[in-house]
Formats: structure tokens, C-alpha cells, sequence
């Protein structure tokens, strides 16, 4: 719910999402989409054509933000349900969480069989926090919280790189263009 630029990262992975929907079904690939939080919502499954991208944009743009937990256990076992061939998933996420094992574990329990992009929608305000040379010890605490975050996502992005997943950092901005370009990349390099 957190906004970057004007709009939600809900926002952000939303265009992100309907963008790489939408170049999938350009390309003739069957393309799905759900949501999850707290828990996971199951949008339209796996098709393609105009109208099942029409259904992708009205699911997507109905999705609400709110500050809850990210339960990827859920959506593991969604995607376990849901998909019995080998596909690509693809996962927005901010991952801001101080723990990554649940994303990890998600991870471990769809690859293999199903290729895992991961595209993780960067923080600027964390990486400048970071970066900040605190003037005062309230700026000094500030900092070294953002820098234990910072360590925990370079970690977990390591991680995720190390189970096979493929990851692509992006600015909110970008995200959609960035995995889609991963997605463009999978396909000429015969990934699936």
C-alpha cells in the first residue's frame, strides 16, 4: 500500500502484471493471473486471447492494497493446485519483510517443475536511507534499521538466485518493462 511516485506498489505491479499479460498473449502464450496478501484470490485462469485479457485487466484493476502480511506459503500451495505443466510464474513483490524464509520456501516448493521470475520492486527510500551518513543519533538509529533491511533483501535476492529462481530488481516504475524483457529473455533462451 505503500506509495512510490503517486501510486500504490500495488499499482506499480498491477501495470506490471497487465503489461506482461498482455505481451504473453501478443506472443500466443497462455497467461493467468491471482492475487494474494493474507490470503490468495484466483483470478482468470490460464487462457488467452482478447477477451481473457479483458477478464485480466478487470480482475487486476479490481485488486485493493492494504498493510498486511504477504502469506507465500498460500500462494505456493495455490500454484501447486493450479498448475500441473510446467510453466513460468512470475511474482511482484516489494518483499520489505525482515524475514525471507516464507518466500523462500514458496520458492523451493515451485521450482522445480515451474520456473520462477521473481521481479522485486526496488525501495528507494530504504536504499537512501541506507546510504544516508547520519548527522545525530535519531538519524543514526534510522540508519542502521535500513541497513539490516537492505542486508535481509540482498540476502534473500542471493538466496532466490541460488534456488534457481530468476530475479529481476526494478524501480516501481519499470517493473512491468523489466519482466517483461526477463520473460522476452526466457523464451529466447528456451527456458520452459
Amino acid at each position: 500500500a505503500a506509495r512510490v511516485g503517486g501510486l500504490t506498489r500495488l499499482d506499480h505491479a498491477v501495470n506490471g502484471a497487465v503489461l506482461l499479460s498482455y505481451v504473453c498473449n501478443r506472443l500466443e502464450d497462455r497467461v493467468g493471473v491471482l492475487s494474494f496478501a493474507a490470503s490468495v484470490t484466483s483470478g482468470p485462469r490460464v487462457g488467452r486471447g482478447s477477451a481473457h485479457l479483458r477478464q485480466i485487466t478487470a480482475f487486476a484493476s479490481g485488486v485493493t492494497a492494504g498493510y498486511v502480511h504477504s502469506d507465500y506459503l498460500a500462494l505456493s500451495a495455490e500454484l501447486r493446485r493450479g498448475f500441473r505443466r510446467r510453466a513460468l510464474i512470475v511474482v511482484f513483490t516489494a518483499h520489505s519483510e525482515t524475514d525471507p524464509e516464507p518466500l523462500l520456501r514458496a520458492v523451493r516448493a515451485a521450482s522445480p517443475p515451474h520456473l520462477v521470475l521473481v521481479a522485486v520492486l526496488q525501495d528507494p527510500d530504504l536504499e537512501a536511507a541506507a546510504r544516508t551518513q547520519p548527522a545525530d543519533k535519531a538519524e543514526l538509529c534510522r540508519t542502521l534499521v535500513a541497513r539490516d533491511l537492505w542486508a535481509v533483501r540482498e540476502h534473500t535476492i542471493r538466496e532466490l538466485r541460488r534456488l534457481g529462481a530468476l530475479v529481476v530488481q526494478s524501480t516501481p516504475q519499470d517493473v512491468g518493462i523489466d519482466a517483461m524483457n526477463a520473460y522476452i529473455e526466457v523464451k529466447r533462451r528456451q527456458l520452459l
